[in-house]
């Protein structure tokens, strides 16, 4: 369970650019699981997570699973748990089918295109942390009103 100083330091620090990091990273290796599901126009999309612990930031890739239309940009939604009941996100914004899988304290991005690096705080506090997260993309399509997808949700352990 996180105590609210670890997690008010994680909160904030995600907000920080990658290139804000200059101390070194205690996170030595993640530990991801999936949850959940990710729809798109043509095929599910899957969120993955990479650590580059020698820039002490977490690396966001959301890529299609299949044919998909291009994704404009992204937000990665974190929280400290999953939704217990994954919530349907309604039409016409979104792409049928699509469940906000994470119960989130908040939205980082708009990030252009599908990658996106965050930095992440270098306190020994991070270490043994369970962060969750789930992104929300905006497809490059020509439509009246913007469109949207989601990503399966992904439970981060931070070693």
């Amino acid at each position: 369970m996180l105590r609210f100083p670890l997690v008010a330091l994680v909160l904030a620090a995600l907000a920080l650019p990658a290139a804000a990091q200059s101390a070194s990273c205690p996170v030595t290796g993640i530990v991801t699981g999936d949850f959940g599901t990710g729809t798109g126009l043509g095929s599910p999309v899957h969120l993955s997570v990479a650590l580059d612990a020698a820039g002490c930031s977490l690396k966001f890739l959301v890529q299609p699973l299949g044919p998909d239309a291009p994704i404009s940009d992204h937000f990665i939604l974190y929280g400290t748990s999953p939704l217990p009941v994954p919530f349907l996100l309604p039409s016409p914004f979104w792409v049928p089918g699509c469940f906000l899988d994470v119960a989130p304290l908040d939205a980082l991005g708009a990030f252009p295109g599908d990658t996106s690096v965050i930095a992440l705080p270098p306190s020994p506090a991070l270490v043994g942390a369970t962060i969750y997260f789930e992104a929300v993309h905006e497809y490059a399509v020509l439509s009246p009103m913007p469109l949207f997808g989601d990503t399966q949700g992904v439970k981060v352990q931070f070693q």
